[in-house]
């Protein structure tokens, strides 16, 4: 309550410039929102130094950026993206971790491959089509079993699900492979990790194995957007005189 006053109250003066110290970080939805309905009224007339970690919400407010890590400005510009890409880079974990495994089936390789040269990257331009190889290690399974894929931002907040056309059929023991293919990417740029889940069947109830950050990748592309999906679309206009 008392942040809530003190933000009231501070706004309601419209001083000259505005301190914002992780303001937004406290409080329900309903809070944040009333926030940033007050931040964009009074924004042409004030000078507002806003202090976060919250990397989406320094996307909503800032036009300028100071990265700052132990005293030291390591970063300062109107390039908001390049500011926040840089915070992102210091917590970069390229390390997958097992979060359960019954033994069942092992993931042995993991790949992105480009699109045209077929051969393992770690880049895609946003509108190529995502591929993705995978190696997996049968040990005890009859059947093939339902693999699903989780595609995770920078954020560590899930954008996507790869979903296919499940089929069950024999399997000998040893390692089979399995392409993903989704055409025409969309997401927008940014850094991306992927999440695997092997389950028995499409009812995904009972995981055989599940790991996170299997693979990391980077989306290209020169548009600067924060939402997750870069959407192509067509316009069409008509001029009445």
């Amino acid at each position: 309550m008392k942040v809530r006053l003190g933000f009231a109250v501070a706004a309601q003066m419209e001083p000259d410039v505005l301190i914002i110290d992780e303001v937004l970080a406290v409080g329900d939805m309903g809070f944040v929102l009333k926030c940033f309905k007050t931040i964009d009224t009074i924004l042409p007339r004030t000078a507002i130094i806003f202090v976060s970690h919250s990397m989406p919400m320094v996307s909503r407010i800032c036009t300028q950026i100071i990265l700052i890590e132990n005293g030291m400005a390591n970063f300062q510009g109107d390039d908001v993206a390049k500011g926040i890409d840089l915070y992102y880079t210091r917590f970069v974990i390229n390390e997958s971790s097992v979060v359960f495994d019954d033994g069942s089936v092992s993931l042995e390789k993991v790949q992105l491959l480009d699109h045209t040269t077929g051969e393992s990257a770690n880049q895609i331009n946003w509108g190529e089509d995502l591929k993705i190889f995978l190696g997996i290690n049968n040990k005890k399974l009859n059947y093939l079993p339902f693999i699903t894929i989780s595609i995770y931002d920078k954020e560590q907040r899930g954008v996507a699900f790869l979903y296919y056309d499940f089929k069950e059929k024999r399997i000998d023991k040893g390692i089979f492979y399995i392409n993903f293919l989704h055409n025409k990417l969309q997401l927008s740029k940014g850094n991306y990790s992927l999440n695997l889940i092997v389950y028995e069947n499409t009812k995904m109830i009972n995981p055989l194995l599940r790991i996170n950050n299997i693979l990391s990748f980077q989306v290209l592309v020169e548009i600067e957007t924060w939402p997750p999906f870069l959407l192509d679309t067509e316009l069409n206009y008509s001029v009445k005189y």
